[in-house]
C-alpha cells in the first residue's frame, strides 16, 4: 500500500510540474495572436437551408493564466431552398423553379475567452476550449411567384403565367447568443501556427441550431 502511495503521489507532483512548466514555456512566446479560417457552415433549424461557409478572423491576447481574452467577426453565407406556394405547382416542370433559390449572409461579431490546455512540454500541442457572447445580423435575398394568367390550350395543356418578384431583408442586429468551441492548435515556430476548431453556437431567437467546422491559420507576435 505505501508504494501504491508513492506511486499516486509521484505521479500528481509530476503532472503539476509538467502543467508549471508548459505553462511557463508558453508564457515566454509572444503574447498577441491573429487568426484566420474558412470552413462549413451549417444552420439545423430550417430543412429550407443548405450547408454554406464561413470566413472568420479575430485578434486576441494570451494572458500568464492560461486564459485567452480577443474579438472576432465572421461572415457566412448559405443558401435557402425555393419553397412555393403557387396551387398549380403540380402541373409544372421539375426544372421550372430552377434559379430561385435565395441566399443569406450572417454576420457575427464575438468577444470571446478560451482556456488553452498545453498538450506536450514545449508547447507545440495545445488544446484550447471556449466561449464568449456573439451579436448577429443577417441579409436575405429571397424570391416570390404569384400567377398572373392561367389558359388551356386546344389539347387540353395548361398554359401558366406567373410574376416573380425578388425581395431583399437586411437586419444589422437581430440576435444575441453565446458560441462554443474546441480548437487543437498545432505551433510550427515561435510566431505560426495552425488549428482545428468546432464551434456550436446558441441564439436566443433561434436555439442552439449554427455549428461551424474550420481550419485556421494562426500568427504570433
Amino acid at each position: 500500500m505505501m508504494v501504491k502511495g508513492i506511486i499516486f503521489v509521484a505521479v500528481i507532483i509530476s503532472s503539476v510540474l509538467f502543467t508549471n512548466s508548459s505553462f511557463a514555456q508558453e508564457n515566454s512566446l509572444p503574447n498577441w495572436h491573429t487568426k484566420v479560417g474558412v470552413g462549413s457552415y451549417s444552420v439545423n433549424s430550417n430543412s429550407d437551408f443548405e450547408s454554406g461557409f464561413e470566413f472568420s478572423s479575430e485578434i486576441g491576447y494570451r494572458m500568464h493564466t492560461g486564459f485567452d481574452v480577443g474579438i472576432g467577426y465572421s461572415i457566412a453565407l448559405v443558401r435557402t431552398r425555393f419553397n412555393s406556394d403557387t396551387p398549380f405547382e403540380e402541373d409544372m416542370p421539375t426544372d421550372f423553379f430552377s434559379g430561385l433559390d435565395g441566399q443569406e449572409t450572417h454576420h457575427a461579431l464575438r468577444m470571446l475567452i478560451s482556456y488553452h490546455i498545453p498538450l506536450n512540454s514545449k508547447t507545440s500541442h495545445v488544446l484550447a476550449l471556449g466561449t464568449g457572447l456573439m451579436v448577429t445580423g443577417e441579409q436575405k435575398v429571397q424570391y416570390d411567384i404569384n400567377p398572373t394568367a392561367v389558359a388551356f390550350a386546344s389539347d387540353g395543356e395548361l398554359f401558366y403565367q406567373f410574376e416573380v418578384n425578388q425581395f431583399r431583408e437586411s437586419s444589422l442586429f437581430n440576435d444575441v447568443g453565446f458560441p462554443f468551441n474546441a480548437e487543437y492548435i498545432f505551433r510550427f515556430t515561435e510566431n505560426l501556427a495552425v488549428g482545428l476548431r468546432a464551434e456550436g453556437r446558441f441564439l436566443f431567437n433561434s436555439g442552439f441550431d449554427r455549428h461551424t467546422f474550420a481550419p485556421k491559420i494562426v500568427t504570433f507576435f
